[in-house]
């Protein structure tokens, strides 16, 4: 049997719902629907409605609670998601897959700092609160943009506002001598990076565990987001090869080569692809 090219194969497969979302403008995108949308590929009977009419109840809530100042809605946000609702990070199961899985954070109320984020997010987006993602290293944080200055909210922690104190102590190690934050790291995530992230952190945890069945659909996620990630393509095609899928990891790795070109990184490239040509040509 010959290889499936990159092409054919793409004309061929079924077009996921999350593939087709994330093509659309960012602002057009509900980031609750979107993470939702990609949490079906564990668990295909999940009921999108049914979750999205209960952020929207949340988000009524927390405008009936709400003052007029920054500080009044995050207190109501804070009030509603963390205390009455009693959202709160999971520190004692801290890499459970279910915790970046957005139905299970609403399932269980627990989470991790950027499932909860996203929580956050979607409720204060329903409101029209310019309330953003910042993709802060290794603990991922909100920032609300008052006229007087951006607020910095940890989710994780209950909704705790954090001084600019506060963000140079978790990076004392990484600041440079000037003992400035690095803007980058201050950077806003949108929507998709919001997503990029919960997805980044799922697959972690199942390439951990060598768990490369629960792996692929998540790669295929993100090839959607970043179609023209060589990385991305040329681990999609070292998944197919654990899955012993050796037509879809030729496909991926011959695509990766033409989206890296004579980038060093291609020799690694080439080393699986000759591997799945090799296991494809054995195979028949």
């Amino acid at each position: 049997m010959r290889a499936c090219s990159y092409n054919r194969w793409m004309s061929e497969a079924p077009v996921h719902p999350f593939d087709e979302i994330v093509q659309m403008p960012e602002r057009d995108i509900r980031l609750a629907s979107a993470a939702l949308l990609f949490a079906t590929d564990a668990y295909p009977h999940l009921e999108i409605g049914r979750y999205l009419s209960r952020l929207d109840c949340l988000a009524h809530r927390v405008e009936s609670r709400a003052g007029r100042t920054p500080f009044g809605r995050l207190a109501a946000l804070r009030q509603v998601i963390c205390v009455e609702e009693e959202y709160r990070g999971n520190k004692d199961s801290y890499y459970d897959p279910r915790n970046s899985y957005l139905n299970e954070v609403l399932d269980r109320h627990l989470g991790i700092p950027i499932t909860l984020s996203a929580l956050w997010l979607d409720v204060a987006w329903r409101l029209g609160w310019p309330l953003a993602g910042v993709n802060f290293p290794g603990h991922f944080l909100l920032r609300y943009e008052a006229c007087s200055g951006p607020i910095y909210i940890d989710a994780f922690e209950q909704g705790a506002i954090l001084s600019e104190c506060d963000l140079r102590k978790r990076l004392s190690a990484q600041l440079c001598q000037s003992g400035r934050i690095p803007p980058e790291f201050l950077a806003t995530a949108g929507t998709k990076a919001v997503l990029m992230r919960m997805l980044n952190n799922l697959l972690g945890i199942y390439l951990q565990q060598c768990n490369w069945q629960a792996a692929e659909p998540i790669l295929a996620r993100q090839v959607a987001l970043c179609p023209e990630d060589a990385d991305l393509w040329c681990l999609r095609g070292q998944i197919y090869l654990h899955l012993h899928q050796c037509e879809r990891a030729v496909a991926c790795l011959e695509h990766s080569l033409e989206l890296t070109g004579c980038h060093p990184g291609s020799a690694t490239v080439q080393r699986y692809l000759l591997a799945a040509r090799k296991r494809l040509a054995e195979s028949n």
